[in-house]
């Protein structure tokens, strides 16, 4: 169930604060929290005893194509969608830095934007890598983006990267729902896709974020509940390979360059939250 946000969110003051801050929302929703079954948390706990957990991605387009491909059981027939709808359970940023091309795995990584671990590793604001210009053109020769994970229309969450390109788009999307003093797990987001073409006249993608409804006092506790549990396995879910904008596959754990034992842990039926 959806709690309808009060008029009053929207009202003018002369004397503004974030409580009088409006709400990016198009539109209301009507959105039922997916719960995992009895029957599926055991199939999982015992089918996957000794692998590791990794969420379905759905990924950025290519092209400038603004349809989301979303992953099925069949991997050749995703389902074709223009807009996502669901609860952000939990996000974080990630820095990447690959210094060969050629190499999936990285030299350094950052799963909370500020942390480098490997080489140059250290703090991610000063790094130099992480400087726009670092790269040849105008990027950073480390790549920025935003981690989602994402509940749509069943309990198990997907994961979606943010590219550089969106990045400001989500960066004031979450501005402005904390503003109003809102967590990620609380409200229903609506995700799209904008054509855009930049100053080389590449035209792609760019994801632009809204809020269309507030989940109701029970749903945003247990909504709560499982972002927490998310969060502890979003520490061992394996960055990404060198092919962003749409990153494909998972890193290799090859690289001894890179200290990543308790990074891709196996699953631990206790860390599953349900």
């Amino acid at each position: 169930m959806v709690e309808k946000i009060p008029n009053s969110a929207y009202a003018k003051s002369s004397e503004p604060s974030f409580e009088n801050l409006p709400v990016q929302r198009k539109e209301e929703v009507s959105f039922i929290v997916p719960k995992v079954s009895q029957k599926v948390a055991e199939a999982i706990k015992e089918e996957m005893k000794g692998m590791q957990l990794k969420f379905k991605r759905i990924k950025m387009p290519t092209g400038g194509s603004t349809v989301f491909e979303i992953p099925t059981t069949d991997p050749n027939n995703p389902k074709i969608e223009k807009e996502l709808v669901g609860v952000i359970v939990y996000h974080h940023p990630m820095n990447i830095l690959w210094k060969d091309v050629n190499n999936p795995t990285p030299d350094c990584y950052s799963i909370d934007g500020e942390k480098g671990i490997g080489e140059p590793g250290g703090k991610c604001s000063v790094c130099p890598y992480n400087q726009f210009g670092a790269k040849k053109g105008r990027a950073k020769a480390c790549k920025n983006i935003h981690r989602l994970y994402l509940i749509l229309d069943k309990a198990i969450p997907y994961e979606f990267n943010v590219p550089p390109s969106s990045l400001n788009n989500f960066h004031e999307y979450v501005q402005d729902y904390s503003f109003q003093g809102f967590r990620s797990y609380e409200i229903i987001t609506k995700i799209t896709l904008r054509k855009v073409t930049n100053k080389d006249g590449i035209t792609y993608a760019q994801a632009i974020f809204s809020m269309v409804g507030v989940l109701d006092e029970k749903n945003k506790e247990e909504m709560k509940k499982f972002a927490q549990s998310i969060e502890q396995l979003a520490q061992r879910i394996p960055v990404i390979d060198n092919n962003e904008e749409t990153a494909e596959e998972t890193v290799s754990a090859k690289n001894n360059s890179i200290d990543i034992e308790g990074f891709e842990e196996k699953l631990n039926e206790d860390d599953l939250p349900f």
